[in-house]
């Protein structure tokens, strides 16, 4: 009874010497997750950054490499992960010392992010717009490889282009998508004068037989840039010393050189009364009975 006795006590004190050793060790023995979100790039391979995690093992206060790392943990897949999706994915890790019998698990962020700013396409660096308007956006076409083109903001800088003057002005636009990517493109705007004056016909064309025109009464010149220009107006074919309908041609051009031709029928007409003229101031009649 007695061997016994002191076969269970040694056996006693044997396990409590193996509990305390294996608590020193399990204080002194610890892993370290220093990174745990992974960013991916929106439609990249998940085999370039599924090692991009960081972890540390220690034992007794030293790193050690005594471990090994088991993907999938906890019922998680990588099939889970969308790299053609914009958002956060999570798959367990597990760390495991078989040496120093400890293991640690972990989630894995993967934030598959857009990274990518929008492009600006535009044929060439210069835009046209005719004075008196301004730039439309959709003279540029804006794409990106997540967003659709209502989810993309386009701003225009226009604060050096004076609208309503001729010349050559800078600006630049700038897209942003909805992650805050943003592109920005500097372009040349040249304000033109492409509109054609306009002859107005004041009254009805009708010229007296040897009348001397006053062109400013019949016709009226007005341009969008150069306001009335009148006085441009060029006259062929009337002549007031020839009685009967004629077509006169009538043209103009701004200071832009943009013109306007019409052909026109008028009319030329006597429109004065006959007079009587004497010629002797005394008239003599013999009245013969």
């Amino acid at each position: 009874m007695q061997k016994i006795f002191k076969g269970f006590i040694i056996c006693l004190i044997f396990c409590c010497v193996c509990l305390f050793t294996n608590a020193v060790k399990a204080a002194n023995t610890y892993f370290v997750w220093d990174k745990t979100v992974i960013d991916v790039p929106v439609f990249s391979s998940l085999e370039e950054y599924k090692d991009d995690y960081k972890l540390k093992f220690y034992i007794n206060g030293v790193q050690s490499s005594d471990y090994y790392v088991e993907y999938e943990t906890n019922c998680s897949t990588f099939s889970t992960v969308l790299t053609n999706k914009v958002g956060k994915y999570t798959v367990y890790y597990k760390a495991y010392s078989k040496n120093n019998n400890i293991s640690s698990e972990q989630a894995i962020v993967f934030n598959v992010i857009d990274i990518t700013a929008p492009m600006i396409n535009l044929g060439n660096d210069i835009v046209e717009i005719e004075v008196g308007s301004s730039i439309d956006k959709k003279l540029f076409s804006v794409t990106d490889d997540t967003c659709s083109g209502n989810e993309i903001t386009i701003d225009i800088n226009d604060s050096n282009v004076i609208y309503n003057a001729i010349g050559t002005y800078q600006a630049m636009i700038t897209a942003t998508d909805l992650y805050n990517n943003k592109k920005s493109y500097f372009f040349t705007v040249k304000v033109v004068d492409k509109t054609k004056p306009r002859i107005n016909i004041l009254k009805p064309l009708v010229f007296d037989f040897e009348e001397e025109v006053d062109v400013n009464s019949y016709f009226e010149c007005i341009d969008n840039y150069d306001n009335n220009i009148t006085d441009l107006l060029v006259i062929e074919g009337l002549d007031t010393q020839v009685l009967g309908k004629k077509e006169i041609i009538l043209s103009v051009s701004d200071y832009s050189g943009n013109e306007t031709v019409l052909v026109l029928e008028v009319l030329v007409a006597d429109k004065g009364s006959p007079e009587l003229a004497l010629i002797l101031d005394e008239i003599t009649l013999d009245i013969t009975c």
